[in-house]
């Protein structure tokens, strides 16, 4: 069976039709569809097409028309023409009434069934304790199952998870539906932490610390934080791979480093995990014109598509640097031809006109059925004096 499956992006669906050759295209963008109606803001959304019918759209996003965070659910039935939304219930919140919850992602396997993550706070304030919820749907969107908690053991209200992603083994292979989430744990010093589910999300084995708390000669007898925006994605062979961005610490006596990202690699279904490696040095935490925050983490997809780059592993990333504009950030990318074991060079994807003068950040990436490679990215082309108007390009 081939093990194609269908397009997955991380954006608002209407850009999601935009392809990678518009930015150089005469011809107009598409016109927008809205997914909600109502006025109030909604940000972090993701897009999922159903790979047994492309007619099916789901999406997800934080939702504030409640005034606080909630997750919004986007549902359409005619490959994205019209849609209908709605929150996750309050029966169906793991801390019930008046709870927030936020930083919502998801994922769906070859057969169709949907899965989304959120984080749950267990009070009004942020700076409390949360945990990850998940939910399935088998019906293509219509119900939801759950909240089933990434915890079997006593929930910590002292423990902040944060930025959690997830992702499915859809190879076809001994692991074929597995469900894999990789994510931040604070308090600082904080972890890289991963989790995994075997039984199609009605369970969660323990979580396994894969990017402990770091120290060198230099830091002693000092531990430094881990890193942050853990990614997990599984290659053509069905190995895991957990990407995030990281600290490499010298040994010496000033406690230094370099920010880099780095990779864990599991080939046994996310049991165990390899040695972790370092793939190349990257600007880290940033700052876009206007104040926007801008971080390196690592996003990507693999070629799972059984045609002539199966195995292909990609990554792109936001980076300053070091090409000659060192003042703006660059959606920079590497890629690897053998399942994720060695890494190309770094090139840069951004190729304005004016590139050198503004800034691109925060990229999305997903191979296709047919093992075409999409990315993409926040582009502030079309408003270089203010920068406070977006488009992705």
């Amino acid at each position: 069976m081939n093990k194609a499956y269908s397009a997955v992006l991380a954006a608002v669906f209407c850009l999601l039709m935009l392809s990678s050759a518009l930015a150089t295209s005469s011809l107009p963008p598409p016109p927008n569809t809205r997914i909600t109606y109502y006025p109030n803001l909604n940000n972090e959304e993701q897009v999922f097409i159903c790979p047994t019918d492309s007619n099916v759209v789901i999406a997800n996003w934080r939702d504030f028309r409640l005034g606080y965070r909630q997750i919004g659910i986007g549902r359409s039935v005619d490959g994205g023409q019209t849609w209908t939304d709605s929150l996750i219930s309050v029966d169906m919140q793991y801390f019930g009434t008046d709870a927030r919850q936020s930083d919502p992602t998801m994922t769906v396997d070859r057969y169709g069934n949907y899965y989304m993550s959120v984080l749950d706070y267990d009070g009004v304030g942020e700076d409390d304790g949360s945990m990850i919820s998940f939910y399935k749907s088998v019906d293509k969107g219509i119900s939801w199952m759950g909240p089933v908690t990434h915890i079997p053991a006593v929930y910590d209200p002292l423990v902040f998870e944060d930025k959690q992603f997830i992702t499915v083994d859809r190879t076809g292979g001994p692991y074929d539906g597995y469900l894999y989430c990789a994510w931040c744990r604070f308090p600082n010093p904080n972890r890289i932490i991963f989790v995994r589910s075997t039984d199609g999300c009605y369970s969660f084995e323990d979580t396994v610390v894969i990017g402990p708390t770091q120290s060198s000669t230099g830091c002693a007898p000092s531990v430094l934080d881990a890193g942050q925006f853990a990614n997990p994605m599984v290659s053509a062979n069905g190995n895991v791979h957990v990407f995030w961005q990281g600290y490499v610490l010298d040994s010496g006596v000033t406690c230094s480093g370099v920010t880099s990202i780095k990779q864990r690699i599991s080939t046994d279904g996310g049991l165990t995990f390899g040695p972790e490696k370092a793939l190349l040095p990257v600007s880290g935490y940033t700052e876009a014109n206007g104040g926007i925050d801008t971080y390196s983490m690592p996003v990507g997809d693999a070629d799972i598509t059984d045609g002539p780059f199966d195995g292909n592993m990609y990554i792109a990333f936001t980076n300053r640097g070091p090409e000659d504009d060192p003042e703006h950030t660059d959606v920079d990318f590497i890629r690897s031809t053998d399942n994720g074991v060695t890494w190309s060079d770094r090139i840069q994807i951004n190729d304005a006109l004016d590139a050198a003068n503004m800034d691109a950040f925060h990229p999305w990436m997903v191979v296709n059925e047919e093992g075409i490679l999409v990315v993409i990215f926040y582009d502030q082309r079309y408003d270089p004096t203010k920068y406070s108007e977006f488009d992705c390009i």
